[in-house]
């Protein structure tokens, strides 16, 4: 698509050109379509009655840690159409009265930052939404994704990738109006699979597949996260706002959250699960490639 914020509007999100697979909702009111049948996720992050139909968002807001690791670069278009900052205006929500400028149209979010990317307004602003029913589609893989996986498979276990192998790493992030790069390392390529997936449930997953290869580095990063951290407007911060306190709730990370244990009933069949894992030995190839194709 070329344009990111088009992926998160009511009219171009449905099984769009970069659609790779969604799961496909009903559409309608939950008493037409019945429960379990409506996409419901908007409810979790419209934050007013001005933006949703049903709103459970001032719950659900952006945590601090990812409030603070957007860049600047990033403020315009892909911070914009995925939290809601001071002063940020949505045409889309609240189309009677003008649109929706953030802690304008409404005040008292000095102190957080409401998740906007799914949230797509009001009956009235798109015909569709209603309570606990949005009637859009959940990306589970998007062409983006494609290009940023693909970058990661050309990283491999190198520490950095250079020149052609970021063609589209690079597409990425020209969408995002943010400038290309000659050059990335591991952290550049968290860094954008974060924000261009944000809360599209990619994450967790990321951090899991590093761990196989980097477990205790990943445990680290967890534990310097400051995901429950209080914070406020401050436009002197790089990110725009600023750290009030640290917050509480948060365990500490160990590599037991990271996979599940093997079960008793497995280890009761092969007892050898029990045993160190040892690298297993190839034998020689039976068959050539060049057979195959």
């Amino acid at each position: 698509m070329p344009s990111y914020g088009d992926l998160f509007q009511v009219e171009k999100w449905n099984n769009n050109s970069e659609s790779v697979f969604q799961l496909q909702w009903l559409q309608g009111s939950t008493d037409a379509i019945g429960w379990g049948a409506a996409n419901s996720i908007s409810a979790f992050f419209s934050w007013s009655t001005m933006v949703g139909e049903t709103n459970w968002g001032n719950a659900t807001y952006a945590s601090y840690d990812i409030v603070r690791t957007y860049k600047p670069e990033d403020f315009a278009v892909r911070r914009h159409y995925t939290i809601a900052t001071m002063g940020e205006t949505y045409p889309h929500l609240n189309k009677k009265g003008g649109g929706y400028t953030y802690n304008v149209t409404e005040t008292g979010y000095e102190g957080k930052c409401n998740v906007v990317k799914h949230v797509i307004g009001k009956l009235d602003d798109n015909g569709q939404s209603y309570q606990q029913s949005s009637g859009v589609n959940t990306y589970m893989m998007r062409l983006a994704e494609v290009y940023l996986n693909y970058t990661e498979a050309k990283m491999g276990n190198n520490s950095s990738l250079s020149g052609d192998d970021l063609k589209y790493f690079n597409m990425v992030r020209s969408r995002a109006k943010v400038p290309a790069k000659n050059s990335i390392t591991y952290e550049d390529l968290r860094y954008e699979r974060r924000i261009e997936l944000a809360y599209e449930g990619q994450y967790w997953y990321d951090l899991l597949r590093r761990s196989y290869y980097q477990e205790e580095e990943v445990i680290g990063y967890l534990n310097s996260q400051e995901r429950n951290a209080g914070y406020e407007w401050d436009e002197n911060e790089i990110c725009q706002y600023a750290k009030t306190g640290d917050g509480t709730g948060v365990s500490t990370a160990t590599k037991l959250h990271l996979a599940f244990p093997v079960s008793n009933v497995d280890l009761t069949r092969n007892p050898k699960l029990k045993d160190e894992p040892v690298a297993y030995e190839f034998p020689e190839r039976e068959v050539e490639t060049s057979t195959l194709f």
